[in-house]
């Protein structure tokens, strides 16, 4: 009998083609119904491979969830302690499996070391009874919490940084392990005040790429290093080098996107935003920034447009946790952006309730309320508290961030950015000369 048994909507073969050779590739016996018997009743052989599977594979969709058969043999690995629920095109799965955790193959391409692909893996393996060492299994909660956590809040890198010590502690020679703690190390050095003297991830990253020249996220923290000490020509040849190892890196698009953006690169931004975007269709945070890049070209109607699309996106993160705050801030823009104002002031109030010390959040929120509801006053009472705290990288965003320039010539604007800039050490509050 088969290992696993994978569920789909018709409509989803080719999908569930591709997941069921992954999976084989991986040593496991795949069963799905294109090998249905000619001479058995359908709901005999499904009701008897249902029972035998170790481990069920929903592929989720919007064809999938209108499904009886997929809803029925949903329920039926609920029931037994065996589902393992992928979305496959964003689609949020319907009452009751929507209590359930699920992972995000929308736009895989058959990509194994995809954030999305690497938990299936895992929770396969935990059901057949083929555990990852605990080692992966503590990559796997590292990646997630990198993904999946509050952006702005600085327990989400302080969490990655302590799981990846102890995985490299048991394998020194874990070079994804050593990458990832250096993206982290590096973005909880150079986001947050006050933690300037922390590692800059430059020796994790190195580490790992001795033991893996191939790794493409080990090349982010040195782009970060470079581009926040002004090297912009050596941060994009990081860059450059990231996205020709793995052009279809998550990582390397997205953080090559926020660095591109710091460097007035506007275009460049968006199409590794654009990219990011079709990896993973749970990233609201990416699609946020990309109707960040629209605005900031000018292109209002696209940036409205992209913006629309991130509630649907919002509403599944906070349904895993309804305290984050980056969620709430690109709800409130995606309100703002449909021209739905007073349901995006009730949701920055409500952001401003339960994640006030996020600063990234506030920054968030500012620009759409300028943009979206021209409402200066409320722009630069969000940002106050932001520029007077926010790390040297929140501090040289709002530097470059065209989104921000109705603020430019405003003295109160003015005092914030020259104060923070003296703050962060920076040599000018002026993007031109910084």
């Amino acid at each position: 009998m088969a290992d696993v048994f994978v569920s789909y909507a018709r409509s989803d073969e080719p999908q569930a083609k591709r997941v069921a050779k992954a999976l084989a590739d991986e040593g496991y016996r795949v069963w799905r119904d294109d090998e249905l018997p000619a001479h058995r009743a359908y709901a005999d052989v499904i009701e008897e491979r249902l029972r035998a599977a170790e481990a069920v594979v929903v592929l989720w969709s919007a064809e999938a969830a209108k499904s009886q058969w997929v809803r029925a043999e949903a329920d039926a690995a609920r029931s037994g302690d065996c589902l393992i629920q992928v979305s496959i095109d964003g689609t949020i799965p319907p009452l009751p499996f929507n209590q359930i955790q699920c992972a995000d193959l929308g736009g895989w391409n058959g990509d194994k070391t995809s954030p999305g692909w690497r938990k299936l893996v895992a929770s396969v393996r935990a059901l057949t009874g083929k555990e990852d060492s605990s080692n992966e299994r503590s990559e796997l909660m590292a990646w997630q919490y990198w993904i999946d956590g509050d952006f702005g809040e600085s327990g989400r890198e302080r969490r990655v940084i302590r799981i990846c010590e102890r995985i490299t502690a048991i394998d020194p020679d874990y070079a994804q392990a050593w990458a990832l703690m250096g993206l982290a190390q590096a973005n909880l050095r150079y986001a947050y005040s006050g933690n300037e003297e922390l590692d800059n991830g430059l020796e994790a990253a190195n580490r790992a790429l001795s033991l893996d020249p191939s790794i493409a996220e080990a090349h982010l923290p040195r782009a970060w290093h470079f581009a926040m000490l002004g090297k912009d020509h050596d941060a994009r040849e990081e860059l450059e080098t990231a996205l020709q190892l793995n052009p279809d890196s998550w990582e390397a698009n997205k953080e090559a996107a926020r660095i591109f953006c710091r460097q007035n690169d506007l275009p460049l931004a968006a199409q590794c935003l654009e990219k990011a975007t079709s990896l993973s269709e749970s990233d609201f945070h990416s699609r946020g920034m990309l109707s960040a890049m629209y605005l900031g070209q000018g292109d209002v109607d696209k940036a409205r447009a992209c913006a629309a699309e991130l509630i649907r996106q919002v509403e599944g993160a906070l349904s895993r946790n309804p305290d984050n705050g980056a969620a709430l801030a690109y709800g409130a823009l995606s309100f703002a952006a449909v021209g739905n104002i007073d349901r995006a002031r009730d949701w920055i109030e409500r952001a401003l309730l339960l994640d006030p010390e996020n600063m990234y959040m506030r920054y968030n929120l500012a620009w759409p309320v300028l943009g979206f509801m021209d409402d200066k006053e409320l722009a630069l009472d969000l940002l106050g508290p932001a520029l007077a705290k926010g790390g040297r990288n929140l501090v040289t965003l709002a530097q470059a961030d065209r989104n921000l320039d109705p603020l430019r010539t405003d003295k109160r604007f003015c005092a914030m950015m020259e104060a923070a800039a003296e703050r962060v050490g920076l040599t000018s509050a002026n993007p031109a000369e910084a």
